[in-house]
């Protein structure tokens, strides 16, 4: 008989909660979904799209319950990683445009906000 599957951390489920409501988001916006939670040598992609012209988006997803500010926590350590990640998705499932996006998703009392920020890759 299997073992039942430990709880999630809060975090996680708030994580993943904002995962699904972006993944829906980009869906209603006519985005087809490549893959989510993608481990590539470089590191894990939340996201990533593709638009209905053909432009790729690696989408890291920031959600919170609270009152907390979201992009404080892209450093440049973690740009650079998703510019490369980017670079790797690109080659892989052959994306000749691609941006890195942060999806920073409240879902402070029970109301669910979305704001999307395009990085810079200076």
């Amino acid at each position: 008989m299997s073992q039942p599957s430990p709880a999630l951390a809060p975090h996680t489920r708030t994580g993943r909660r904002g995962e699904v409501i972006v993944a829906n988001h980009l869906r209603s916006q006519g985005a087809t979904i490549l893959a989510r939670n993608l481990r590539l040598p470089a590191g894990e992609i939340d996201i990533l799209a593709r638009t209905p012209d053909g432009l790729g988006l690696l989408i890291e997803v920031k959600a919170t319950r609270g009152p907390y500010a979201l992009l404080p926590r892209i450093d440049g350590r973690k740009r650079n990683r998703l510019f490369a990640l980017a670079e790797e998705a690109a080659t892989t499932y052959d994306l000749d445009r691609i941006e890195v996006q942060v999806a920073a998703v409240s879902l402070a009392a029970n109301r669910e906000t979305i704001t999307l920020h395009t990085l810079d890759p200076w």
